[in-house]
């Protein structure tokens, strides 16, 4: 592959965040975030609704980078791909489906997120085509780290990402994946577990097309069996179809940016280990909750 300066890609769109019951987030956060990555030097494709443009700009202004930056406007997502939107968001009113997962209130079981996550393909495709030069694409989150939650000093993103020379698709998970590949991805949802990390990953120009249309595939799938859920399962799903066209690196959430960059950023040591450590200790009382309710249920159908 060419030794050329790769690509970032990311989006934002108010799909009311800032309501949900679970992991609300308001706008301010999410632009806040923004601000700690946005001085990376390479060039830029924002896709939002024209009402933040000039913010995102303004932003990118401070950093002189406004003309590495191009902005792509969307006023309705759900215009694309409305059919599994609509099957998704019937999906997510489902009984069966709410009570199916350990967390009935999962964020993932909001069709509006999945369908925002979902499209991480869409925009990564048509960054490939606006784009035709360039062999090398890197989604990162608009509201990647959370706001100084892992990466402490914002000065420090002032490198450009050079070349990453690879020709596969490249996630980063907590596991090895590999020792996953026969999970079924019901169970995945149903466990709410996190394999591959969404927050950053590399897509080769050659395969963006590919990409997108297999994401389509895979969620279309998934829909069929009455479930629904964000961009992680259905990517862990395309990787079990189609492991050739992957590679894996084990890592820590937030951390693959530092292998993609190849930079030593500033970091607080501490926050993997508070995440996995509260994260266990949910994942145990939703289990309790989870047989708890199921006995409720059995119960009941007794009295009938």
């Amino acid at each position: 592959m060419k030794n050329i300066t790769p690509i970032l890609v990311t989006a934002f769109f108010d799909i009311g965040r800032d309501s949900f019951k679970t992991n609300p987030r308001k706008i301010d956060k999410y632009f806040n975030d923004f601000k700690l990555w946005a001085g990376i030097k390479n060039d830029l494709v924002v896709f939002t609704s024209n009402v933040f443009k000039d913010r995102v700009l303004e932003i990118r202004k401070k950093f002189n980078l406004e003309s590495k930056t191009k902005i792509i406007t969307i006023e309705n997502i759900f215009s694309i791909r409305n059919d599994l939107f609509l099957k998704a968001k019937e999906i997510s009113q489902n009984y069966f489906f709410k009570n199916y997962r350990y967390r009935s209130d999962a964020l993932s079981s909001i069709a509006e997120y999945d369908h925002l996550m979902f499209l991480k393909a869409y925009f990564i495709y048509e960054s490939s085509v606006i784009y035709p030069e360039n062999t090398e694409i890197i989604w990162i989150d608009f509201g990647f780290n959370h706001g100084n939650d892992y990466f402490i000093n914002s000065n420090e993103f002032n490198f450009e990402i050079k070349s990453i020379n690879k020709n596969k698709i490249w996630v980063f998970s907590l596991d090895n994946l590999d020792e996953l590949i026969n999970l079924p991805t019901f169970r995945i949802i149903q466990t709410l577990k996190d394999y591959i990390m969404g927050s950053i990953f590399f897509v080769p120009s050659t395969l963006a097309e590919w990409y997108w249309k297999e994401i389509q595939n895979s969620y279309h799938e998934i829909i069929n069996l009455g479930l629904i859920d964000d961009d992680q399962s259905i990517t862990f799903h395309l990787f079990k179809k189609y492991r050739h066209n992957f590679e894996f690196s084990i890592s820590n959430w937030f951390q693959p940016l530092t292998l993609i960059s190849g930079e030593k950023l500033s970091h607080n040591d501490n926050y993997n280990k508070n995440i996995s450590y509260f994260s266990k200790l949910k994942k145990k009382f939703r289990l309790l909750l989870k047989k708890i309710r199921y006995a409720i249920i059995i119960f009941r159908s007794y009295e009938k």
